[in-house]
């Protein structure tokens, strides 16, 4: 169907009729549908306080008070939203809050570091790891049977590629006739000779 752009057709349409101007009733949008427009530093603040919370629902999974870790975990963001948005208005909390953006890689790495730390004091039975299963940490003894299966698997490894190699120099050692080298000697003699 083709599309009718002649200058009579054009000048026939007409826009929909205007409804009525909308009310203040009709205008005013519902808070789910206001997306408020956050500021980089606005952002930073409210990292820096999810970060804060991170370490101490860590903390609490170490000492085994998992149902606060869980609370933390489910509130926190909110609050670190709350708290961002209450420092553009009151300075102390921005001052603590731009402390902690500051600190906040630091705390990144903290929380990182910490299952690896506690890894390590697990192993050495300076810790119980299964108080601390949750985070991350796990038996030594469970630690030391992979590597082993790993270095054991290395080693069967090792010897199979060895085998193999072996094989293959028997194939090149044995002089056949189809085991010449091209000037004609076996390449049996011709491997000995490249060796020398």
């Amino acid at each position: 169907m083709a599309l009718d752009l002649s200058e009579s057709r054009i000048k026939a349409a007409t826009p929909p009729p205007r409804k009525s101007a909308p009310t203040a009733r009709q205008t005013k949008a519902t808070p789910a549908q206001v997306q408020s427009y956050v500021s980089p530093k606005q952002k930073d603040r409210e990292e820096g306080a999810n970060g804060l919370f991170q370490l101490a629902g860590f903390g609490l999974i170490v000492t085994k008070n998992y149902a606060d870790a869980g609370a933390i975990g489910k509130h926190a963001p909110h609050i670190s939203h709350e708290l961002a948005v209450l420092a553009d208005k009151n300075e102390g909390v921005a001052k603590f809050l731009d402390y902690l953006t500051e600190a906040g890689p630091y705390a990144g790495l903290i929380t990182a570091c910490m299952p690896l730390i506690l890894q390590i004091m697990a192993n050495h039975n300076m810790i119980k790891a299964e108080a601390l299963a949750g985070s991350g940490v796990v038996a030594p003894a469970a630690l030391e049977a992979g590597v082993k299966a790993d270095m054991a698997r290395q080693t069967a490894e090792a010897l199979r590629e060895q085998r193999e190699a072996e094989e293959e120099l028997k194939m090149y050692a044995t002089p056949t006739p189809e085991s010449e080298a091209p000037n004609g000697e076996s390449k049996a003699g011709w491997f000995q000779k490249s060796e020398a």
